[in-house]
């Protein structure tokens, strides 16, 4: 109703609601289109703010060419749009593979296998698994959505797809399975595949060790083929589901070996107790360190077992003194021959057994024996290196998915100019990373140039944060309210192994849930630039402490920082060091005072005489007007700088925060 006054009704009021400017209708336009390209919004959308944009400045006798920005906005908008889709697939793949580590039956897991790569490569309408070689043949083993029974035949006794993939060793798509030449074709299963109208096809390997291979297919009844995307996702997923299956092939046959067992005398009980363990740490939601492992087993067979890197490094285990390690020898024998136990005999027996998992060599297994081990032994120890090198599989695929995730919420988290979109909270939310929680973060450089990468990252999650290289420098964002508590704990652990404390810059709290972190990402860089070039080593200041500093100077321009200490405290340092007299220290204390030399006394635990005459001395190397004017403004900025530098080291080695 108030907007609706005449322009004669004339009386002292304020509107609730101020008139729609031509600026204010044109500012309402741009950021729709803003928020088109950088919202979860398709093309059409852009297109349609774009042509708002227009209507609204033509409207205004306004020419402007929106159609010029169109295809840069669509650009940007398509790039956002494919951001989003990694993200949301890597956190599909996580939470796929999650899934398949609740599976305990090769029935179970085979339906879960189908179901979670149906999810990955959406939309699909059948999916099937193959088991098989090019010697013995090939069966369809599991299928789901296929509706004419006999299309799980595709694979024919040459193999099909199949085969191809298993060569090809990547995944394999066909944009219709009845029309390709790419692969024998079997006439009785190119009948079920038309009658269950199967267009594009996509066939990828899970990557497992023996005779036999598996290929997963998926397909779909219209003709939109399978994009690159799913299958680098498909390749990722493949090698977990190819882990999982020999974790759960090594679990139904060790359940199938325990009846079996049941009849043996104790040190069978031992070996079953092992396997189970084992499995049990396997099949957990986070598959612990292989040191866990190695000491179940080690237990079941009554000596201590390690593994070893291929040049005979201790990758896990704890060794007793004057344990023999094994030489390069040994672990190239066990190598060339997996699956197999190699024995070396002397005055001690070795045993070594190559530990691998999704075709790849995961280390060495070796135990050394005073006395020989039985046929008993050794198959205990073959099973133990098989389950180890399953676990070993999961554990490296799910920390490169959790790595990857984190690496991607951490570059959003930084990159954010505004409110964060669901996606990002959902990744969040995975990660257990509380975006509602107060944070500080943390830049930090080391003095002599050494490489913190990925140690930042490391001691950031250990620390209950998130870390990386963003953009060149190395931040890590962690929880808490102290500043410098946070900053201490951080550069106590990357002291440990530099051995020297980094220059670090440190914001104040904020809440990431907010988004905008842009800003204190330049704002902890401006910092931490200006420390390293006005700084001693192990440097550390609050983005408040510099605050100041931010709109004087620029940390790229180095010789301004340091004609400004040379100039007006050099002076001062050089008559302290060939006297072995404080006159900075005297100069910090009498600005700190406001002026009062006889406080600034008190403060040093000086005689007032012996302040008068260090003013004295200080009036006669800087002038009479030192603390006055533009040079008192000069001295106080180095003073300021020079105390934040120099400030020494308040955390101890092993402090870390609340």
């Amino acid at each position: 109703m108030m907007n609706q006054l005449s322009k004669d009704d004339r009386f002292p009021v304020t509107l609730r609601n101020p008139p729609a400017t031509p600026g204010r209708l044109l500012a309402g336009a741009l950021s729709a289109v803003l928020d088109a390209v950088t919202g979860e919004s398709p093309a059409a959308a852009v297109d349609r703010a774009l042509r708002g944009l227009h209507g609204v400045a033509s409207s205004h006798g306004i020419d402007l060419d929106t159609a010029a920005v169109a295809p840069a906005a669509l650009h940007a908008a398509g790039r956002t749009q494919e951001r989003r889709r990694r993200e949301l697939a890597l956190l599909s793949l996580y939470q796929a593979t999650a899934d398949l580590g609740r599976r305990d039956t090769v029935a179970r897991l085979s339906d879960a296998i189908l179901s979670a790569a149906s999810r990955l490569a959406a939309p699909v309408d059948a999916a099937w698994l193959v088991v098989g070689n090019s010697s013995d043949g090939w069966r369809g083993y599991a299928a789901s959505g296929l509706t004419v029974p006999d299309a799980l035949r595709v694979v024919g006794r040459a193999g099909g797809m199949a085969a191809v993939a298993v060569r090809s060793a990547v995944p394999f798509a066909v944009p219709s399975y009845l029309d390709s030449t790419l692969f024998p074709h079997d006439a009785s299963a190119d009948a079920a595949i038309r009658q269950d109208r199967i267009g594009p096809v996509l066939a990828v390997q899970l990557p497992v060790t023996g005779a036999n291979k598996v290929v997963l297919h998926l397909a779909r009844r219209d003709a939109t083929p399978f994009a690159a995307q799913h299958m680098a996702v498909l390749s990722h997923f493949a090698h977990v589901a190819a882990g999982q299956l020999e974790v759960v092939d090594a679990l139904t046959a060790s359940r199938r070996h325990a009846g079996e067992l049941a009849g043996r005398l104790g040190d069978r009980d031992r070996s079953t107790a092992m396997i189970d363990e084992l499995l049990q740490l396997v099949a957990a939601a986070e598959p612990p360190e292989p040191a866990i492992a190695l000491t179940i087993i080690g237990k079941a067979l009554g000596t201590p077992v390690v593994l070893l890197g291929p040049y005979g490094q201790m990758l896990a285990g704890s060794a007793p003194d004057g344990f023999p390690v094994a030489g390069s020898d040994l672990i190239n024998r066990a190598a060339a021959a997996p699956g197999r136990v190699v024995v070396e005999c002397g005055s001690v027996t070795r045993y070594a057994i190559s530990v691998t998992g999704s075709g790849r060599s995961q280390g060495t297994l070796m135990t050394v024996r005073d006395t020989p081990f039985s046929e008993d032994g050794l198959a205990d120890l073959r099973r133990a290196a098989a389950v180890l090198g399953a676990l070993l599989t999961r554990r490296s695929a799910l920390r490169q998915a959790y790595e990857e995730v984190r690496a991607d919420l951490f570059a959003e988290l930084l990159g954010a100019h505004r409110a964060l979109p669901r996606s990002v909270r959902v990744m969040a939310e995975a990660n257990n990373f509380g975006l509602d929680r107060p944070h500080v973060l943390v830049a930090l450089t080391a003095a002599d140039g050494a490489v913190l990468d990925p140690l930042v990252a490391d001691s950031a999650a250990l620390l209950g944060g998130i870390g990386g290289l963003h953009e060149g420098i190395h931040l890590a964002l962690l929880p808490g309210t102290d500043p410098r508590r946070a900053a201490d704990a951080l550069a106590s652990r990357i002291r440990r192994v530099i051995g020297a404390r980094p220059f670090i810059c440190v914001s104040e709290p904020l809440t990431p849930a907010g988004g905008r972190l842009s800003d204190t990402v330049q704002a902890v860089r401006h910092g931490l630039a200006l420390l390293k070039v006005a700084g001693a080593p192990g440097a550390a200041a609050t983005t408040s402490e510099l605050a100041l500093f931010r709109p004087l100077f620029d940390p790229d321009r180095a010789d301004d920082i340091r004609d400004l200490l040379d100039s007006t405290l050099s002076p001062l340092v050089d008559y302290d060091r060939e006297h072995n007299v404080d006159l900075v220290s005297t100069v910090r204390a009498f600005l700190a005072t406001g002026g009062n030399a006889a406080a600034a006394a008190r403060k040093l635990y000086i005689h007032p005489n012996t302040m008068s005459k260090r003013l004295e001395r200080i009036s006669r190397l800087l002038g009479d007007d030192w603390s006055e004017g533009i040079n008192g403004l000069r001295l106080r900025l180095a003073i300021h700088l020079e105390s934040l530098s120099r400030r020494p080291d308040p955390a101890p080695a092993g402090r870390t925060a609340a």
